[in-house]
C-alpha cells in the first residue's frame, strides 16, 4: 500500500488488483467457497463490488452492468441490480452512477489477460486499429466519468474523452503508469502455443456464446496461465467466406491446447448459418 501510494502520488493514477492488495481481505475469501460451490448471489455480488470502492475511499463511481442471453444478468436481473446500488450509493453518500450495456457477444477481440491488454494498447496507441466496439465503449464510460466529476459540461464528456484519446495523451498516461509500476510493454505476447479455427463453409455468424467463449478460454489456461486464451476475428452479424479464421486458441501448453480444441467441438460457442 505504501509503494501504491507513492505511484499515484507520481502518476495521479494507478492499475491494480483489489486482490493483490488485501483491500477487503474477507471478500477474497468468501469469493474463493463461492467459486468452489459455484454459487453467485446477488448479496455478496453488490457487497463485493462497493467494499472495494468504498474501501479505497471512491468519490465518484460508475459501475457497469452489461446483460444478455448469454452474459452474466438478462436485462430484468440488471435493471433490478441497477437499483439497488445506487440505493447503496445513497446510503454511503457517494456519486454513482449505473449503466447497463447490451452484451450479445464479447467486448473487443481478445479473451484472456495479454490478449485483452493488447486490444487496450492498440485502442490508446494513435498509430494502431484496435476492436472498435471496446474503443466506443471505453469513450462512453470516460465521457461519462467526465460529466459526473464536472470536468466536462454535461453532453460534452464525449468530445473531451475523443480528444484524449485521439491525441495521444491517454496512451503517455498509460506508459507512465505502467513505467511507475515496474511494469513493460515489450512483455506482453501470446503463449507460444496456438491453433487457428477455420471455417467450414461460408455463412454468417449467428450467435456468439459468451458463456462458452469464457469457459473455452479456461480451458486454454486463463487466467492462471496469463498468456494464454483466444483471440476472436468477427462480430456476431459478419458474413464469412470458408476456410476464414473464426478464432485462434493459445496455451502454453500442448495438452491444454488440445483440450481446448475438443471443447470448442463439442460445446459450439460460435455459430455460422
Amino acid at each position: 500500500m505504501k509503494e501504491l501510494k507513492k505511484i499515484v502520488r507520481k502518476t495521479n493514477a494507478c492499475l491494480i488488483w483489489g486482490g493483490a492488495l488485501g483491500i477487503v481481505p474477507a471478500d477474497s475469501k468468501i469469493i474463493q467457497v463461492e467459486k468452489v460451490l459455484g454459487i453467485d448471489p446477488e448479496s455478496q455480488l453488490l457487497a463485493s463490488i462497493m467494499s472495494k470502492k468504498l474501501a479505497m475511499g471512491s468519490k465518484y463511481i460508475i459501475i457497469d452492468i452489461p446483460y444478455g442471453k448469454t452474459a452474466k444478468v438478462d436485462k430484468k436481473k440488471a435493471t433490478k441490480l441497477k437499483r439497488k446500488f445506487e440505493q447503496l450509493g445513497k446510503h454511503f453518500k457517494v456519486k454513482l452512477k449505473v449503466v447497463l450495456t447490451s452484451a450479445k457477444e464479447p467486448m473487443g477481440s481478445g479473451v484472456g489477460p495479454a490478449l485483452e491488454l493488447i486490444d487496450v494498447i492498440k485502442i490508446l496507441n494513435p498509430h494502431e486499429k484496435g476492436p472498435k466496439d471496446l474503443e466506443d465503449k471505453s469513450l462512453f464510460l470516460a465521457s461519462e466519468l467526465l460529466e459526473m466529476t464536472k470536468k466536462a459540461k454535461k453532453g460534452k464528456g464525449i468530445e473531451m474523452a475523443k480528444e484524449i484519446l485521439y491525441s495521444g495523451k491517454a496512451f503517455e498516461k498509460f506508459k507512465q503508469i505502467i513505467k511507475a509500476q515496474g511494469g513493460a510493454l515489450k512483455e506482453i505476447k501470446p503463449a507460444k502455443f496456438r491453433k487457428d479455427i477455420l471455417s467450414k463453409r461460408a455463412g454468417k455468424i449467428i450467435g456468439i456464446d459468451n458463456k462458452k467463449i469464457n469457459n473455452l478460454a479456461r480451458v486454454a489456461g486463463c487466467p492462471a496461465d496469463k498468456f494464454a486464451g483466444l483471440y476472436i476475428y468477427h462480430n456476431l452479424g459478419e458474413k464469412i467466406k470458408k476456410r476464414d479464421k473464426i478464432l485462434t486458441i493459445y496455451s502454453e501448453s500442448k495438452s491444454r491446447l488440445k483440450q481446448a480444441l475438443k471443447f470448442y467441438k463439442d460445446k459450439k460457442p460460435v455459430r455460422i448459418k
